[in-house]
Order: C-alpha cells, then structure tokens, then sequence
C-alpha cells in the first residue's frame, strides 16, 4: 500500500515528489521511484517508458496534461520556446518530453519563502514547495514582499522548505 498525498495547489512536481517520500518512509528517489512504480503495475518499464512524472499524475489523481500543467516547470519554461508550440503540455503525442525535460527546473537551486512556510504550517499542518517561486528572475515572494531564500541544492525538494527555516 502507498500513502497517496494530495497535492497541494501549485506544487512543484519536486516537492510531491520529495513528500511522497518521506510519506512513505522511503530513503531517496531510487526507492520512492521503485514504489511507486510496484503500485502503479509497471515496475518491469523502464523511466523511458513511464517517466516519474507519469508516475506521480497517477498518484496524484490527475491525467498527465493537468499535473503538467498546474504542478511542472514545463509550461513556463515552453512558453518562451518555440519548441512545438502547438503541444499541449504533458500530452503522449511527445512522451520523450516527459522522460527529458518533464520534471527539469526552471533554474538552479530551491527558492521559497519563508513567510509561506510558515503560514503552511500554521495552515496546513506542513509547508510545501510552490512552483510559482522557481521562475526565473522571481527573487521576492508575490504575497509577502518578502526576499525568497536560495538554496542551492536541488535535492531541498526532498525535504520540507520548514526543514530550512532558521
């Protein structure tokens, strides 16, 4: 059995990722990937054949196209491309898409804001990793006016952004 978290409205694929995780017990990507994986009935398919991102739209409830679009880095970073505009994000017309650059950052490094955090906290019982926050350019939190902290370690979307809270 998987404990299947919700996500939260615009989580970065990363951070579902990294609370699937540690939801259930698993030590790393690798394992939770496996998991995920034995639930889903294709542990015999490579990643090339149902990528993690596939995987986590199952988890999450959602089709492909909608995870896509509401919680991966995918639509901001095609929408200054030109890269098959015509494409609807996450679709299987292009699934080498969803295996290579699916899940790719926008930029380097986590950013978050600390304010959120905590307020995801205070709110949801846990603070999660906001897609929005990882556009390039975007050093302010839009709802606090606050800096947004940098950390440069894309493996904090494994963790809580409340881990890194001073």
């Amino acid at each position: 059995m998987l404990i299947r978290p919700a996500p939260f409205p615009d989580e970065i694929d990363r951070g579902y990722l990294g609370r699937v995780m540690r939801f259930n017990g698993a030590a790393n990507e690798k394992e939770t990937d496996a998991l995920m994986r034995a639930w889903a009935g294709v542990s015999d398919k490579t990643w090339r054949e149902v990528s993690c991102l596939e995987l986590l739209s199952k988890l999450a409830g959602l089709s492909v196209p909608e995870f896509t679009a509401q919680h991966t880095t995918l639509p901001f970073r095609r929408g200054i491309t030109s890269y098959q505009p015509a494409l609807r994000h996450g679709c299987d017309s292009n699934p080498d898409m969803l295996w290579s650059s699916g899940m790719r950052l926008a930029r380097t490094g986590a950013y978050f804001c600390e304010e959120c955090a905590r307020a995801d906290q205070r709110f949801h019982g846990q603070s999660y990793w906001r897609r929005e926050l990882q556009i390039p350019g975007l050093l302010w939190c839009p709802k606090h006016s606050t800096p947004l902290r940098y950390l440069d370690d894309e493996l904090a979307f494994l963790r809580s952004p409340a881990a890194f809270l001073d």
